[in-house]
């Protein structure tokens, strides 16, 4: 969005938000005594569901927030006991987030710039390599792998060859491109048939497939997030949140003149076109007018949902996928890299995936984080957490020796297997995007959708925050 589409938009919102403000009586409404337990019910407390509250606040507008877990935030969450507190969800606050940078400053959230070695979508580190279980070596990648990857390939680190098959033939010009007619074709093939099509090797696919569901995402939404990403990077450089982005939430929450309500658990979704009734696991009822359902899909099939939801907007509930991801934290004790010559970072085909080298709060050193995702994820599905950290650390020593004694495990965040999220991100499916895309911005009776996955112009914390704007100017356009 340009500058002065979103002046323009703000303007629209900010008259939008006052006419609903002077309907008069609207303030009483839901306190004096009806039936409603708010004007509307708000379903989850991730970023999405706190701006949508506190926009409807300024509004003069009660509503209620439910949130299923013991905390709010959603996917940003601080993991403030675990050693150098890394982030488990959102890490980065772009150039470009217009909203939630607003919201930074409203509430004096305190934003620094990134260290040298902090991780981001942007930003490729230097990477160790590691192919067939055989230990790192000061042999370069192209005398890995020669035998197996085209020239062209050879020239590239493994997480360079992606980019390299999909950057160039990008048509993506604007931010709204990927929902335009001209975009049904990428649409319709996935990353694999994408790449294989422009001359990727058997082998650079077999690689790729090992971190990336490049049988299910389609090219456009891999096109789609790299323009959002490398045109926000254009623009400037991303900060962090100097007490962790959980600071963000935690904050919102706190503003709210009515605090959200904690473990409800919700169960049973009623939406019709004049109102919406939620029950909860613990027995409680909650009706309203309005709604606005942040609940993630992968959780949302799991709820009874009733009401005149259209075929789009339940295939979607249904299909949507999200990423499966399980992190796995090393605390360093001193620096292997050292001494075996190599980058901290390293990339394998085998059990560990990826390992990225981040900053830490509490350790020189910085710190470690494994990055499991996609099928690999199913490896772990029987072990615990302690399991699962002396697996890591195992495997980890037969590909790089000197990790052996020098490494500690201190923690393991599956997505997978949180059980308000059941996945780490959303993405389209080959597909998708013409059969889901505009159903999201559209109320199933009186419920609206927002979160991540409603998200039109941008993606990641300000694709949250984008799609509740859309979704509370819907809703007071029928209040006021």
């Amino acid at each position: 969005m340009t500058r002065r589409s979103r002046r323009q938009f703000l303007a629209t919102a900010a008259a939008t938000l006052a006419a609903a403000a002077a309907v008069p009586g609207r303030r009483t409404r839901a306190a004096s005594g009806t039936k409603h337990s708010a004007e509307v019910l708000i379903l989850g407390a991730g970023i999405s569901g706190l701006y949508s509250a506190r926009l409807l606040q300024d509004a003069g507008i009660d509503a209620l927030v439910l949130e299923g877990s013991a905390r709010v935030g959603g996917r940003c969450w601080t993991s403030r006991d675990v050693p150098g507190r890394p982030e488990f969800g959102a890490v980065q606050i772009g150039h470009g987030y217009a909203r939630v940078r607003d919201q930074v400053r409203q509430l004096g959230v305190a934003l620094s710039p990134p260290g040298a070695n902090s991780f981001a979508e942007t930003r490729l580190p230097g990477t160790a390599v590691s192919l067939g279980g055989q230990p790192v070596s000061k042999t370069s990648w192209p005398g890995i792998a020669a035998s197996k990857l085209t020239a062209a390939e050879q020239k590239l680190n493994p997480l360079q060859i992606q980019g390299h098959y999909m950057r160039p033939h990008n048509p993506l010009q604007q931010f709204d491109d990927w929902q335009k007619p001209a975009a049904a074709q990428l649409d319709a093939t996935s990353l694999r048939q994408f790449m294989a099509g422009k001359g990727a090797s058997p082998e650079a696919l077999r690689l790729l497939s090992l971190v990336e569901d490049i049988d299910e995402s389609s090219a456009l939404e891999w096109m789609r997030k790299d323009f959002i990403f490398r045109k926000d990077a254009a623009g400037g450089s991303f900060d962090l949140v100097r007490d962790g982005t959980s600071a963000i939430t935690d904050a919102m929450a706190a503003s709210l003149q009515r605090s959200v309500a904690l473990n409800k658990v919700v169960r049973r979704i009623d939406t019709r076109a004049d109102g919406v009734e939620v029950e909860c696991a613990d027995g409680t009822r909650h009706s309203s007018r309005f709604a606005i359902c942040t609940i993630p899909f992968t959780v949302l099939r799991q709820i009874q949902v009733t009401g005149p939801l259209s075929v789009a907007q339940r295939d979607a509930i249904r299909e949507l996928r999200y990423a499966q991801l399980m992190l796995v934290y090393l605390d360093p004790r001193e620096a292997f890299w050292d001494l075996d010559g190599q980058p901290a970072s390293l990339w394998t085909d085998g059990p560990i995936e990826r390992v990225f080298h981040s900053y830490s709060a509490s350790n020189p050193l910085g710190q470690l984080f494994v990055y499991i995702n996609g099928a690999g994820v199913r490896r772990y599905a029987g072990m615990n957490d302690r399991e699962i950290r002396e697996f890591v650390l195992r495997e980890l020593a037969k590909v790089r020796p000197s990790t052996k004694g020098r490494v500690t495990a201190t923690h393991v965040h599956d997505w997978s297997r949180h059980p308000f999220s059941r996945g780490h991100a959303s993405f389209y499916g080959a597909g998708q995007v013409g059969r889901f895309a505009t159903a999201l911005t559209e109320p199933a009776g009186a419920m609206y959708f927002s979160g991540e996955h409603c998200g039109r112009m941008f993606a990641g914390l300000e694709a949250a925050c984008e799609s509740a704007e859309h979704a509370v100017l819907g809703m007071l356009e029928k209040l006021s």
